[in-house]
């Protein structure tokens, strides 16, 4: 069946009749009255359709896109386009075109003419586009077709994202505006009952040491400084784009998180902040950082949360998910006390052989002073028998307490002095003798 239906012809809000053919060639008629709101003409617009197939087994030409400039009157427009970051898809500059349009007081088209534009530009990845002055009441339409760098076959719903950049001098005034437009391959199952695409999302933490710390048992160890550098990566698991995006952290023990920022550039948004209110196609994500300081060694292990939150733009589910980051600070060791460092044993004075026996303070066994005896070192070489009486000395030694004789070799130097006294006095008479012997003769 078909139809002479066309949006561009149908004013928002007046009905309007269309005709329709069924394959056995029999028509019918029916009014419509659309409800739509009618966009803003003084800012440029952007839209695109697919193919029937939405790129999955023909690639070429799968989206064509419009761009409106603004309502006329203006001396001058230029359009600038390319592929996005991250868009598998290119620009087919055979399918460029730029048409007239007249606009109706009901904001319907009433005419349009082919238009040539005074400069172009168009490359795979780029096309710019400078459009003559515009008329009151007219606007230029720029449109071309996109084609896959390959088909995606059954491979989950992707949404394929592309934004101009409408400049137009009216007035002497010169302004730049942002045309997007977002499209998202359909779900819909083979029973002839859609089925909307699931919406998830997930997010997963750790340092910038590469810990995932994602339990109390797997805590990242951190310098005493407490600090680290947190990462974050957030990825649409599901086959829903998702929108209003938005991170956070929550702190739950020991320490404080700085400085949440996320990178949304790659999809048009803006490359700092935690929440992103565009399209944020499926098996898409992106980075975050932030940072962890003042984490204690005399507190628990520090504990922290970060969490993302998101809505499906088909499905309208709100979808959520939080990761955990654990780590700690571990104290220094305790100084060790040197060896032998505490008070010395007292040990038992051995005898010295051969000699006299005696009890005394003597230098301790330990590393450090400390009361204790000396340990006497035996004598080895031969000693001298003892004496068989004894010396009584008057006092005791300096050193000792009680009496102390001596005996064996230590009165053999007293009795040998005594000998050569005698022997001495002994020699002395004799010369005494001798003397008087020759003076008598």
């Amino acid at each position: 069946m078909v139809s002479d239906f066309s949006a561009a012809k149908m004013p928002s809000g007046t009905p309007t009749p269309i005709t329709s053919t069924t394959n056995d060639g029999k028509t019918f008629s029916t009014s419509i009255t659309p409800t739509g709101i009618i966009g803003d003409r003084s800012i440029p617009i952007k839209y695109g359709k697919f193919s029937t197939d939405e790129g999955r087994l023909h690639p070429k030409d799968f989206i064509a896109y419009h761009v409106d400039t603004p309502m006329g009157p203006s001396t001058s427009t230029t359009i600038a386009d390319s592929v996005p970051s991250g868009q598998n898809w290119t620009f087919d500059c055979s399918t460029v075109g730029y048409v007239d349009q007249t606009i109706a007081a009901n904001n319907s088209i009433a005419a349009q003419t082919p238009v040539t534009p005074t400069a172009k530009s168009c490359t795979r990845t780029s096309l710019t586009a400078t459009l003559p002055a515009v008329a009151a009441s007219h606007i230029i339409v720029l449109t071309y077709s996109t084609s896959l760098l390959a088909a995606t076959g059954d491979a989950a719903p992707q949404t394929f994202v592309n934004q101009a950049v409408v400049t137009t001098t009216a007035g002497g005034v010169t302004t730049s505006a942002d045309a997007n437009a977002s499209n998202v391959q359909s779900s819909g199952g083979g029973t002839g009952v859609g089925v909307n695409a699931v919406s998830a999302v997930s997010i997963t933490k750790g340092d910038a040491d590469g810990n995932a710390a994602d339990t109390d048992l797997t805590a990242a160890t951190l310098p005493v400084s407490g600090q680290a550098s947190l990462v974050y990566r957030i990825t649409n698991t599901g086959a829903d784009a998702l929108t209003n995006v938005a991170v956070t952290d929550q702190v739950l023990a020991n320490g404080t998180v700085t400085g949440l920022s996320c990178d949304f550039s790659a999809f048009g948004g803006s490359s700092t902040g935690t929440t992103f209110t565009g399209r944020f196609p499926a098996g898409a994500s992106f980075p975050c950082t932030s940072a962890l300081s003042g984490v204690s060694s005399t507190g628990p292990d520090h504990h922290d949360v970060g969490t993302v939150t998101a809505t499906g733009v088909v499905s309208g589910t709100a979808v959520t998910a939080s990761n955990d980051y654990f780590a700690k600070v571990t104290p220094g060791a305790a100084g060790t006390p040197p060896t032998g460092g505490n008070a010395g044993t007292p040990n038992t004075g051995t005898p010295v052989t051969g000699g006299g026996t005696g009890t005394g303070p003597g230098t301790p066994t330990g590393g450090n002073s400390g009361p204790g005896t000396t340990t006497a070192t035996p004598v080895t070489g031969p000693v001298a028998p003892a004496a068989t009486g004894t010396t009584p000395l008057a006092d005791s030694s300096s050193n000792g307490t009680g009496s102390l004789a001596f005996t064996g070799s230590n009165v053999e130097a007293p009795l040998g002095l005594a000998g050569g006294l005698l022997a001495l006095g002994a020699l002395l008479t004799v010369l005494g003798v001798l003397r008087r012997r020759r003076a008598a003769e």
